[in-house]
């Protein structure tokens, strides 16, 4: 996270030395150049409680420095955070060396001193340099947001991967059911069809009737007619 952040910061320095410098190339004056460089600057904010912005030196002369401008033009070399930094002082070090990070205490308004991380180079063709900073407290509530968004993230997955283990969980026990059922349908058709032979051979089996002597004595004519009982065999018998 803090590497993150310090890459943003050198990226924004470098990127505004190298505005700054083209831009100082038509001023005739250091006093031109000033007012060039404050007219550039001083509107610029970052960070979300616009607590970022760019203040510009020469050595550890103040020449930009929008949110307090009554310090323009003061030497600030001898400012101490209340660790003892002279963070100016160091600053100003490490822009001459090629640019670099330092990190001080620094008041921030409406939340007392806070750790603030800076960086700071020079401005190409100039004796001034650049530099800008965040502070620390908005990198940690940033990291405390990020832990939560992944920790709403897994949570998320997790009742996911519950949820479609459910579903296949119910998905198998629908099959087990189908193919329950199924196993009684046909079992209850087997026995239907079993049971109704039986049925037909039981009647077919039972002795015939006899006619009445008398009937069957004074026939005199008959034929034969032939009756399908569903699927059994053809029966047939006389009727007079």
């Amino acid at each position: 996270m803090i590497q993150g952040h310090k890459d943003r910061l050198q990226v924004a320095t470098h990127s505004m030395a190298l505005a700054i410098g083209q831009t100082l190339r038509d001023a005739d004056t250091p006093e031109a150049q000033i007012e060039i460089i404050r007219w550039l600057v001083d509107p610029i904010r970052f960070e979300e409680d616009k607590s970022g912005y760019y203040f510009v030196y020469r050595g550890t002369m103040n020449v930009a420095l929008p949110p307090k401008k009554e310090l323009q033009g003061k030497d600030l070399g001898q400012n101490k955070d209340t660790n003892g930094i002279r963070y100016v002082h160091e600053m100003h070090r490490q822009a001459e060396a090629g640019g670099g990070f330092v990190t001080y205490i620094f008041a921030k308004p409406g939340m007392g001193d806070q750790p603030k991380l800076a960086y700071s180079e020079m401005i190409p063709g100039t004796d001034m340099w650049i530099g800008t900073g965040v502070y620390i407290d908005n990198v940690e509530s940033q990291k405390a947001t990020i832990q939560e968004l992944d920790k709403v993230v897994q949570q998320n997955a997790a009742a996911s991967e519950e949820m479609s283990s459910t579903s296949e969980e119910l998905s198998s026990q629908a099959e087990q059911l189908q193919q329950t059922m199924t196993f009684f349908k046909i079992g209850a058709e087997r026995s239907a069809r079993a049971a109704c032979p039986a049925r037909l051979t039981a009647t077919l089996a039972a002795p015939k009737a006899k006619l009445p002597a008398r009937l069957n004595a004074g026939k005199t004519r008959h034929k034969k007619v032939t009756l399908s009982l569903d699927d059994a065999s053809d029966l047939e018998f006389e009727r007079f």
